[in-house]
C-alpha cells in the first residue's frame, strides 16, 4: 500500500497542487470602455485545466454589465450593481488552454468591455481547475469545451473505486482472510487501480482528487483501521489508568510537573513561536531542517520544564522547603515573563515600572498557587499546551512551507556555451559609497572595484526592486518582481530560478542565506556558517526570547536579532581549519567560497555575502575590530537615524565606509583567484548587491522615503562577459531582475518561463519609462513606480563627500576642517588645561599586530558635559583621528575609528583632547580622564 500511495502521490497528486498566476498588479481602469491584459507565460499550468477568474468593481450609481472574452472562450457577462462588485470564472476550452499554456505561439489578450469607463478590474488570475474550484472532492474534466458535460470516465472511476472498496471491505470482514492476506489484497487492489484505471482516465484528462483516493483506501482497509483504532483506544485507556496511578503515587511531582509544562508553554514557547510565525524566512535563511526545528521545539516545550521538575524533585529529597521556594520562584518568573510582553506592547508605564508590575503579578500568582488548590489545579490543566502550542505552530502553512523540503526541476534549454559563472551578491551596499564627485568609482579608495569596472560593464543606473533581503535576493535569482503574498525564498515559492534553470548542465556551489532556492540534490551548499546545527538554533532562539520578555534597557545590552538570521548568540563563531582555530565569520565564508573554485567548465559559484551589512567589524586591510552593533537600535522612540544628530549618523557611516573598503579587498581576491585558476577571461562574472541603505540623519536606514530613496535603491552592478577585456560605463535604467535574463542571454539560452527583467546585453538596455520598487510585508505587496530619484541621489552623494572626502582614507578619520591635524605630534601644538571630563574604558590599549585576529581600532568615550567642538584622539603622542560628540541614549558620547598605522605592538597610550580653532590658531585643550 505504501508503494502504491507513493506512486499515486508522484503521478496524480501534483495535478491538484494549487497553482495560481496573478495577471495584474493593482486595479486596471478602462479606456474607451475596454481593458486589455496580455497574458504572460503560463507554462506552470500546462498539465492542468486552466480557469480564468476575475473581479470587477462598479464605480457608477447605476447598474452596469461587463463582458469577458479570451480567444474562443464564450463570452461571460458580469452584472455589476451600483457601487458593488462582480466575479467571473471561465474554464478554458481545449484550444485556448493549449494556446495560453505554451502549446502554441502568439500573444493572447483578455478583453473586458463594460458599459462605461466608471468601473475597475480589481483582479485577474489564471489557476488550475482544482485551485479555482476549492473543493475537498472534485472531478476535473479537460480537453472539452467549457460547457460540455463531465466525462463518463470520471464517474466510472468513482464507481469502480467505490465498488472495489465495498467488495474488499466485505471480504476482509470474513474469517477466511487473515490479516496478511488483507494487506496483500489491499496492495493488489491499489496497484491495480493505479496501473490500469487511473492511467486510462489520465489519458482522457479526468482525475479524481486525492481525497477520493485516500477515502477509497480507508474503505479497503476499514477492518484493519478499525482494529488499530480500537487498540489505540485501549492503549489510551491503559495510559490514562497508569497516569492516574502515577498521580496518586506522586501527587506533588505530577501536579508541579503539570504546572511547569503549561507555564513554560505559555511563557516561553508561545511568545517565541508567535514571533517566528510572523517571520518564516528565519528557518529558510538558516537552512534549518525540519528535524532541527522539531528538536528545538521539543527542547523548549518538554526538556526545559522536565529539567526544572527534576531540579525541584532533587531539592525535595534534600530540603522540601527549598524545593517549594524554588518551584514558587520559577512560577513567579514564568508568569512575569508572560505578563511583561503584554505590558510592553501597550507601553503602559516606564520600562522598569512595567518590569516591577510583571514581577509583582508573578509573585501574586505564586502565592495563590502555594495556598490555593484550585489555582494549582488550574495551572496543571494547562499542561496539554506543551503539545498544543508546537503542533499549532508547525501546522501553520507559512512555517510548514519553510521547513518541508521542496524540489523543482525543469529541463535545461539548449545552451550555446557553458562558461564558469561567478555571481556575488553583497548585502546592504549603496552605490553612493563607491562614488567620487564625478559619479565615477573612487579608484584611490576602492582600487579593486575600479579595476573591475575597467574590464567589465558597469551599469551605473541599476536599482534594486526591494529594500529587504528576503525578497531582493529571490528577485535576482528568479528575474521576477517579488509580489507573491506569503512567499519565502524556497523552491516552493520560486520554482523557476537560476539554479533550477541550470541544474541539468551546471555543477553549483552556493554560499550564504536562502540556500533552499537551489535543489538539494543539485547544489553543493555551504553549511559551515555560525548558525548551523540544533545547538546554535537553540542559542539564537534564546536570544530572540530574551528580546521579547526583558525590559527595553536590558534588551539594548543583548546581541541584535536583525540583519542576519543566525549567530545572535555567537554560537559556533570559531571553527578548526588545518588544526588551527579561526573565527567563523563573514571573512571565513568568503575564504571557503574561493576555496571551492577550480578550473572546471560549466560550474556556477554563487555567494550571497552579508557584507558590508551591519555589524561593522572589518577595515580595508581585512583586520577585525570589536565594537557595538547598532542593528535594531532605536533612539528617542524612533528607528535608527530618524531622530539623531548628524554626528551620530556620521559615526556609523564612517564604519560603513571602512567595511566597504574590506569588501573592495575581497573583490580583488576574487579576481586574483579566477586569474590564478586561468578562468577569468572565459568566466561570466556578476558582482552586485541586493539593496542599499541610508546613513543620513532624519530618515530611516532602510524604509524608502523621498529623501533616502536613492541610497536604498541604487546598487552596484558589474557584469564581465566571457572574453570581455574592455570595460564600459552603461547609463540607462537597469534593475536587479535583469540579471537572470542577462545570464541566459550570455549563455545563448531562451528562458522557458516568464520573467519581469530583460537582458542587458545584445540589443542594449531595456526600454523603461520608470523603475519598479516593491514595498511589501509577508502578506502584502505594493508596486511603486520610481521616476524622480536624482535629487535625492545628488544630495546624498554631496553630503558623503563633504563629510568623508574622496581619495585616501585620511578624511574618513577626521571631521571636516581637521584633516591637516592627522599625524601631527600633539606636543608640538599649543596646549592648555581644561575642565571637561571624558571617561574612556582605558587610557591604554594593547595590540598584537602579528598574531591577533582582532585589533583595538574603535575608540569610545563618555563626555561629562556637552560641547560643540571637535575632539582629537591622540595615540602614542600623535593625533590619529578627530570626531564630534553626540547624544546617544541620553548620554553624551564620542566614538571614532583609528587607523592601524597608529598602533604599535604592545602597549599604546590613548588620550582625548578638545580641538579649539578660534582666532585662526589651533589649540589642544586637555581633558580630565
Amino acid at each position: 500500500m505504501l508503494l502504491s500511495a507513493l506512486a499515486y502521490q508522484a503521478t496524480v497528486h501534483p495535478a491538484f497542487r494549487v497553482v495560481r498566476v496573478s495577471l495584474i498588479d493593482g486595479d486596471r481602469r478602462p479606456t474607451g470602455h475596454l481593458v486589455r491584459v496580455t497574458l504572460p507565460d503560463l507554462s506552470a499550468l500546462r498539465q492542468s485545466v486552466p480557469i480564468l477568474t476575475g473581479r470587477l468593481a462598479n464605480g457608477h450609481t447605476r447598474s452596469q454589465r461587463a463582458r469577458v472574452l479570451l480567444g474562443d472562450v464564450r463570452r461571460a457577462a458580469v452584472h455589476l450593481t451600483p457601487g458593488g462588485s462582480g466575479d467571473f470564472a471561465l474554464v478554458l476550452s481545449e484550444g485556448t488552454a493549449r494556446a495560453v499554456t505554451g502549446g502554441s505561439g502568439g500573444q493572447h489578450v483578455v478583453a473586458v468591455a463594460g458599459d462605461s469607463d466608471d468601473w475597475r478590474l480589481i483582479s485577474l488570475d489564471v489557476s488550475n481547475a482544482y485551485a479555482a474550484l476549492g473543493r475537498v472532492v472534485a472531478v476535473v474534466p479537460a480537453q472539452v469545451p467549457a460547457d460540455a458535460p463531465a466525462l463518463p470516465a470520471a464517474w466510472a472511476l468513482l464507481v469502480v473505486l467505490g465498488a472495489m472498496a465495498m467488495v474488499f471491505g466485505a471480504a476482509f470482514n470474513t474469517a477466511r482472510l487473515r490479516r496478511p492476506h488483507q494487506v496483500a489484497a489491499g496492495v493488489v487492489a491499489v496497484a491495480l487501480t493505479l496501473a490500469v484505471l487511473l492511467p486510462l482516465a489520465w489519458d482522457r484528462r479526468a482525475l479524481a482528487t486525492p481525497s477520493i483516493f485516500w477515502s477509497a483506501i480507508g474503505l479497503l482497509f476499514a477492518p484493519a483501521i478499525l482494529a488499530v483504532a480500537l487498540k489505540g483506544l485501549a492503549w489510551a485507556a491503559a495510559l490514562a489508568a497508569a497516569a492516574t496511578r502515577l498521580w496518586r503515587r506522586h501527587p506533588v511531582t505530577c501536579e508541579r510537573g503539570g504546572v511547569l509544562l503549561g507555564l513554560v508553554a505559555m511563557a516561553v514557547a508561545q511568545p517565541l513561536f508567535e514571533v517566528l510565525r510572523a517571520s518564516p524566512e528565519f528557518f529558510v535563511a538558516r537552512n534549518t531542517s525540519a528535524t532541527s526545528a522539531v528538536a528545538a521545539a521539543a527542547t523548549i516545550g518538554l526538556v526545559l520544564p522536565l529539567s526544572l521538575l527534576a531540579v525541584e524533585r532533587l531539592l525535595r529529597r534534600v530540603a522540601p522547603a527549598a524545593a517549594t521556594i524554588f518551584f514558587l520562584t520559577v512560577v513567579t518568573v514564568l508568569v512575569a515573563v508572560m505578563v511583561h510582553p503584554w505590558m510592553r506592547r501597550r507601553d503602559i508605564a516606564d520600562p522598569w515600572v512595567m518590569a516591577g508590575l510583571a514581577v509583582g503579578a508573578g509573585a501574586l500568582v505564586a502565592v495563590v498557587t502555594w495556598r490555593a488548590v484550585a489555582m494549582r489545579q488550574f495551572l496543571a490543566a494547562l499542561a496539554p499546551a506543551a503539545l498544543v502550542v508546537p503542533v499549532l505552530f508547525f501546522a501553520g502553512a507559512d512555517v510548514r512551507g519553510s521547513l518541508v523540503p521542496s524540489s523543482s526541476r525543469m529541463p535545461t534549454p539548449p545552451l550555446q556555451t557553458t562558461p564558469p559563472i561567478v555571481l556575488v551578491v553583497f548585502d546592504e551596499f549603496p552605490l553612493h559609497s563607491l562614488l567620487g564627485a564625478d559619479d565615477q568609482i573612487d579608484a584611490v579608495r576602492y582600487p579593486h572595484f575600479a579595476a573591475l569596472a575597467r574590464e567589465a560593464s558597469w551599469f551605473r543606473e541599476t536599482t534594486s526592486v526591494s529594500s529587504q533581503t528576503v525578497w531582493a535576493v529571490p528577485a535576482i535569482a528568479s528575474g521576477r518582481y517579488p509580489v507573491a503574498p506569503n512567499a519565502v525564498p524556497t523552491l516552493r515559492y520560486y520554482p523557476q530560478n537560476l539554479f533550477t534553470l541550470l541544474a541539468d548542465r551546471y555543477q553549483m556551489d552556493v554560499f550564504g542565506r536562502f540556500l533552499q532556492l537551489c535543489p538539494e540534490d543539485t547544489c553543493r551548499r555551504d553549511l559551515e556558517g555560525p548558525g548551523d546545527g540544533p545547538l546554535s538554533l537553540l542559542a539564537d532562539l534564546g536570544v530572540v526570547w530574551l528580546h521579547i520578555v526583558l525590559p527595553a534597557p536590558l534588551t539594548d545590552q543583548l546581541p541584535p536579532v536583525v540583519g542576519d538570521w543566525m549567530g545572535f548568540a555567537r554560537a559556533g563563531v570559531w571553527r578548526n581549519v588545518d588544526g588551527r582555530r579561526v573565527r567563523n565569520g563573514r571573512r571565513s565564508e568568503f575564504d571557503r567560497f574561493l576555496g571551492t573554485m577550480n578550473a572546471s567548465p560549466a560550474r556556477l559559484y554563487f555567494l550571497h555575502s552579508l557584507l558590508p551589512h551591519m555589524p561593522f567589524e572589518y577595515v580595508p586591510s581585512e583586520r577585525r575590530y570589536d565594537a557595538p552593533d547598532y542593528q535594531g537600535r532605536d533612539e528617542n522612540g524612533a528607528g535608527l537615524f530618524q531622530r539623531v544628530s548628524a554626528a551620530y549618523a556620521d559615526a556609523l557611516h564612517q564604519r560603513h565606509l571602512l567595511q566597504v573598503g574590506f569588501v573592495d579587498s575581497l573583490v580583488g581576491r576574487l579576481v586574483a583567484r579566477l586569474r590564478e585558476l586561468g578562468i577569468y577571461d572565459q568566466a561570466l562574472v556578476v558582482v552586485t548587491a541586493d539593496h542599499g541603505a541610508s546613513y543620513r540623519e532624519g530618515v530611516p536606514r532602510r524604509a524608502a522615503r523621498a529623501q533616502n530613496l536613492a541610497d536604498i535603491v541604487r546598487v552596484p552592478l558589474f557584469i564581465k562577459r566571457p572574453g570581455q577585456r574592455t570595460g564600459a560605463v552603461v547609463d540607462g535604467i537597469a534593475e536587479s531582475v535583469d540579471i537572470l535574463p542577462t545570464i541566459a542571454d550570455v549563455l545563448g539560452m531562451h528562458l522557458p518561463f516568464q520573467v519581469d527583467g530583460r537582458s542587458l546585453v545584445g540589443d542594449g538596455l531595456p526600454v523603461r519609462a520608470s523603475r519598479t520598487f516593491i514595498d511589501r510585508s509577508l502578506k502584502r505587496a505594493a508596486r511603486r513606480d520610481v521616476t524622480n530619484w536624482r535629487p535625492s541621489s545628488e544630495v546624498s552623494l554631496a553630503r558623503r563627500i563633504s563629510r568623508f572626502g574622496v581619495g585616501s582614507y585620511d578624511a574618513v578619520y577626521a571631521v571636516p576642517g581637521t584633516v591637516d591635524l592627522l599625524g601631527r605630534v600633539a606636543a608640538e601644538l599649543p596646549r592648555r588645561a581644561g575642565t571637561l571630563r571624558v571617561e574612556l574604558g582605558s587610557s591604554e590599549v594593547r595590540a598584537d599586530l602579528e598574531a591577533s585576529d582582532t585589533l583595538p581600532l574603535y575608540v569610545r568615550g563618555r563626555v561629562l558635559g556637552r560641547v560643540a567642538q571637535p575632539f582629537a584622539v591622540v595615540v602614542n603622542g600623535r593625533i590619529v583621528a578627530t570626531t564630534m560628540s553626540y547624544v546617544e541614549k541620553g548620554l553624551s558620547v564620542l566614538t571614532t575609528m583609528i587607523p592601524e598605522r597608529a598602533l604599535r605592538a604592545g602597549r599604546n597610550e590613548v588620550s582625548i583632547v578638545v580641538v579649539d580653532r578660534t582666532g585662526g590658531t589651533t589649540t589642544l585643550v586637555s581633558t580630565l580622564q
